[in-house]
């Protein structure tokens, strides 16, 4: 048995049968290598979905650390500064969250969904878990659950999930088996 993270069906007898991906990874161990990075995110939003964590606690720390970084410059509209850093905030780590999402589906899915619906699975769990967020956020005294925020935290993941269809284009099966083939005699 091999330790490849990817082993073809038993059945196989080709000679390329340690370098070709199957459908699934071969391990348990596989399989949270894969998905630890979105399970860590997650929790990460679940401790940041606390009281301690509203705009009212957020506001001095961040104005601290701008007035080091900027000066005196950013007393006058802090308040509206304060408001699109955490917006920002949102945005970039929700179209992370979408991207790791994507990341996960595709080593574990690819062989079962195109990419689209990859894409649309990975939106789809955002959306999910930027929900789960904002139901929260409405039982707790200093936090409000809007639409606008899920909303602007699915646009960081479309946008981020579309930069990276733009950018990168994924290898078919068939033109990985076909890479593997061509590298293996240069390799030995």
């Amino acid at each position: 048995m091999s330790t490849t993270p990817y082993l073809l069906p038993e059945s196989y007898t080709g000679p390329i049968r340690e370098q070709a991906p199957s459908r699934w990874p071969a391990s348990f161990h596989s399989w949270v290598r894969i998905w630890l990075p979105v399970t860590l995110f997650m929790l990460v939003f679940a401790a940041e979905s606390q009281a301690r964590f509203g705009s009212d606690h957020t506001s001095q720390p961040l104005h601290n650390l701008f007035q080091a970084l900027f000066g005196n410059v950013i007393d006058q509209n802090w308040d509206a500064l304060h408001h699109l850093i955490r917006k920002t905030g949102h945005f970039l780590a929700y179209g992370t969250l979408g991207l790791l999402c994507f990341r996960s589906l595709y080593h574990t899915q690819r062989y079962r969904f195109s990419t689209l619906s990859l894409h649309s699975l990975a939106m789809a769990a955002t959306f999910l878990v930027a929900s789960a967020d904002e139901i929260h956020q409405c039982y707790l005294p200093n936090r409000t659950g809007t639409f606008t925020d899920v909303l602007l935290d699915c646009a960081g993941a479309a946008t981020l999930l579309l930069i990276l269809h733009l950018t990168v284009k994924p290898r078919s099966p068939r033109q990985a088996a076909a890479a593997s083939q061509t590298i293996q005699p240069a390799q030995a």
